[in-house]
């Protein structure tokens, strides 16, 4: 059985998780009461409990009033929004393996909502399908590289209320060109049906993979419109659809490829899994729902990134933003440690030592840091 050639320190790991939220928002001392490293490390601390940044405040031996780490915070947020973004995205690629340059990867992009329930009159909240007691909510939108398993979040943008999908798609692949991945494909979330969205990928050569979304009418009076006609049961096959953008009778349409794949091999009383793609060539139809599956893995991302969240009632965008990249960030470093714990083939004792770390992150990191009040 192979050894494990490295174990991760709990005094280096709680070091470089700090050093890297300072470097990162470049975070820089507020007075003598509140230094750039003591801050960080109370940011951290918050994503590991869950809690907000004065309640760790509260919480910890030498660490001032919540009031001043508040303060603290705030005048470290008031630069430029998209500079942010891009020191955000530059962190994450540091944290990515040079490997996934070398050649082709697939991406999942998708829509991340954290819900808001309070006025919404300036806030920055984006509407959307009712769930868990409300329908606006701060949105984010994320790339991630998935192979093999691993899932490397690479970039993430804000998406306002005024914000089109397609813009938000074209920022995603900016980023993604700007940090020189190739694309193998694009596995987007069935949000991102729609013409204008479709267009970006097809302008920019990229190969995309997405559910398509039931339209139109099944007996209308020029026959079957929309996507109806793909969705009924027994319907399999490759297809084409046209359409253009909803309500722009005179936009430039657009033409995709349709996968209709039976649900089950037995089964053909309910309707197909309708796939929409572009630029790939296969000619088997499982292959497209087998392929799709693959971004079912970034949902897994999500429920981590709810793990590593710290909590805050504020409305600024940029407070938000924060504290998602700092639960990214954590996953990011997580994931980039575990790989470094061992060379060559993963042994049952090395996947069982990595279950143990995912199970006492955040007990390491508090503990470590010798600051909780006893």
């Amino acid at each position: 059985m192979r050894q494990v050639n490295g174990i991760i320190s709990r005094t280096q790991w709680q070091q470089d998780t700090a050093a890297s939220i300072v470097s990162t928002f470049q975070l820089s001392d507020f007075g003598r009461s509140v230094s750039a490293l003591l801050l960080g490390r109370l940011l951290v601390m918050a994503a590991c409990v869950g809690a907000s940044l004065s309640g760790v405040a509260g919480r910890t031996r030498r660490s001032p009033s919540g009031e001043t780490v508040r303060k603290a915070l705030l005048a470290n947020l008031l630069g430029d929004q998209a500079e942010m973004e891009r020191r955000i995205n530059g962190s994450l690629l540091r944290l990515t393996p040079k490997a996934f340059f070398k050649r082709p990867r697939r991406l999942a992009i998708d829509l991340h909502q954290r819900p808001y329930y309070g006025q919404r009159e300036h806030v920055p909240v984006r509407g959307g399908k009712k769930k868990k007691g409300t329908k606006w909510f701060w949105t984010w939108a994320t790339v991630a590289v998935v192979e093999h398993g691993q899932r490397w979040t690479v970039a993430m943008t804000p998406v306002g209320p005024g914000d089109a999908l397609e813009d938000v798609v074209a920022r995603l692949l900016d980023h993604v060109k700007t940090a020189k991945i190739l694309v193998k494909m694009a596995l987007v979330d069935r949000e991102f049906y729609a013409a204008n969205v479709i267009a970006v990928f097809q302008s920019r050569g990229v190969p995309f993979l997405m559910p398509a979304i039931r339209r139109g009418q099944l007996q209308g009076a020029n026959g079957p419109t929309g996507t109806q006609r793909f969705f009924q049961p027994g319907t399999t096959g490759f297809f084409e659809h046209t359409w253009t953008a909803r309500g722009k009778s005179k936009g430039q349409p657009v033409t995709v490829r349709i996968a209709c794949v039976l649900r089950r091999a037995d089964d053909r009383r309910k309707g197909p899994l309708v796939f929409a793609f572009s630029n790939l060539s296969s000619g088997q139809l499982l292959w497209y729902r087998a392929k799709y599956r693959r971004r079912f893995g970034i949902e897994t991302s999500y429920r981590q990134l709810g793990e590593g969240l710290a909590q805050t009632t504020s409305k600024r965008l940029a407070w938000r933003m924060l504290l998602i990249a700092v639960a990214l960030l954590l996953r990011n470093l997580w994931v980039w440690r575990n790989q470094h714990v061992h060379q060559g083939p993963v042994s049952l004792s090395i996947q069982l030592h990595q279950l143990n770390i995912h199970l006492s992150r955040k007990l390491e990191l508090i503990l470590d840091f010798e600051m909780v009040k006893t």
